[in-house]
């Protein structure tokens, strides 16, 4: 093949309504078939488990966020039944929600070391 000859890349794209053939040449052999950078079969893979492990660590910060609002609120909620009427047993509720609470800020730090 010499260098002025041309390839096509094999791969596909979508327009909303169409699917076409890639217009760019290709420079990356995959199996025996030429592709551009955008479709070369590793490129698209490498991007896929970069794309879904970023999204798995929002999921993971919007949860422990969500988590952190809730202990917050039920230590408000606590306190509110401890300063109500001082039973025995919201005096421990108190104190359970307080603990829970600092072990979900505790953990924060470690979703952020993961960054």
């Amino acid at each position: 093949m010499s260098a002025k000859e041309k390839r096509q890349c094999r791969g596909k794209r979508f327009d909303g309504w169409h699917w076409f053939n890639c217009a760019i040449n290709a420079n990356h052999e995959h199996e025996g078939r030429w592709y551009c950078k955008t479709h070369h079969p590793p490129s698209v893979d490498a991007k896929t488990v970069a794309r879904k492990a970023r999204w798995a660590l929002e999921a993971a910060e919007r949860r422990h966020g969500r988590d952190v609002v809730q202990a917050r609120d039920r230590v408000v909620e606590a306190a509110k039944a401890w300063v109500g009427g001082m039973t025995h047993g919201s005096t421990y509720a108190l104190v359970d929600a307080t603990e829970d609470l600092l072990a979900l800020e505790a953990g924060k730090t470690v979703i952020e070391e993961e960054r």
